[in-house]
């Protein structure tokens, strides 16, 4: 027997509290790669190249969780503006994917990891600033 939820807008969202949860670690990390900037001045670069490469990720995982997780009043109205904000992002993801390549091939560059970081972080951004825009002009 399949349970349903009881709400019927389920969209599976953590909990409102990761929002902060999520804020802390973006924060922290963008503080981490601020300080690294000044402290690890004399590190070698496979080091610093490490520890940039794990904030970065630390950023994006912070983004994920304030992204997705539930306003403090979920209504059918948020459900909408959430539905909707993913349709946009999806649609700016499809052409940007469609045109890297053809960017790429342009000037002769090879993706990395970082650009792939890099991207995933802007989709989420883009999401969340698709989301409260459109919040903020119901």
């Amino acid at each position: 027997m399949k349970m349903t939820p009881k709400n019927q807008f389920w969209l599976g969202l953590l909990p409102n509290y990761f929002k902060k949860i999520g804020l802390v670690i973006s924060i922290a990390a963008i503080i981490t790669q601020i300080s690294l900037v000044y402290i690890s001045q004399n590190e070698p670069y496979s080091q610093k190249e490490i520890i940039k490469t794990m904030c970065s990720s630390l950023f994006t995982v912070g983004l994920f969780f304030f992204a997705f997780s539930k306003e403090k009043f979920e209504d059918e109205m948020n459900y909408f503006i959430r539905m909707r904000s993913m349709a946009l992002t999806l649609l700016i993801v499809i052409i940007t994917g469609i045109l890297s390549p053809i960017l790429y091939l342009v000037f002769n560059e090879v993706p990395t990891i970082r650009e792939t970081q890099r991207f995933a972080t802007t989709v989420i951004l883009q999401y969340i600033a698709t989301f409260y825009i459109q919040k903020m002009m119901k």
